[in-house]
């Protein structure tokens, strides 16, 4: 049993052995939290905050509390901490905008794309337009350039590759590609 001395104290009205006596019941208590809390809840309120808030309740209300020994303390203490966790599951479980069952943790979204990315009928129609006036620049390239870019980025050759294909050097592919790419960048810079 705790200290009888302190358990007097507490019954006489003293904050200071009331609060005393109520946090020697803290390990307790987040241990019946730990184990009572759902996990989906446990992401939004640590169980420590609810045992804080169970104690804050149950030194609010000591004085109403009518056992006499420590198993009728605990017995209290749990029915408190038992009300305040019922509390944190409605209040992130039934709040629209928390609700936990909407939530996807990071890692499981993948390659997704966050939903102010998604592809509206704006968002999609003014990536085609971009899209269209691109491939009307890249027509516009000399020959060589033109075939370097579509080479390179619609087949994904290599520039050994491209220049093979093209019958010119390494170096001369990557130069054209190169040279495009600033024609490129001034003509929609342009625009």
């Amino acid at each position: 049993m705790k200290s009888a001395n302190l358990w007097e104290e507490a019954q006489n009205g003293s904050d200071d052995a009331v609060a005393k006596l109520l946090d020697s019941y803290r390990s307790y208590l987040l241990a019946i939290a730990n184990a009572s809390l759902h996990s989906d809840v446990s992401r939004k309120v640590a169980p420590s905050d609810i045992v804080q808030e169970a104690l804050i309740s149950a030194h609010n209300g000591f004085s109403q509390f009518g056992g006499s020994n420590e198993d009728s303390l605990k017995g209290w203490l749990r029915r408190i901490l038992k009300n305040q966790l019922i509390d944190s599951s409605r209040a992130f479980r039934n709040a629209e905008k928390r609700e936990v069952s909407r939530e996807v943790p990071m890692d499981e979204l993948g390659n997704e794309k966050p939903a102010c990315e998604s592809n509206s009928p704006l968002i999609a129609c003014v990536q085609n337009e971009r899209s269209s006036r691109l491939l009307a620049q890249i027509d516009e390239l000399p020959e060589p350039e033109r075939q370097v870019v579509r080479l390179y980025h619609e087949s994904g050759l290599t520039f050994t590759q491209i220049a093979e294909q093209i019958s010119c050097s390494r170096e001369s592919a990557r130069r054209y590609w190169a040279r495009a790419l600033r024609h490129l960048a001034r003509s929609i810079g342009d625009d």
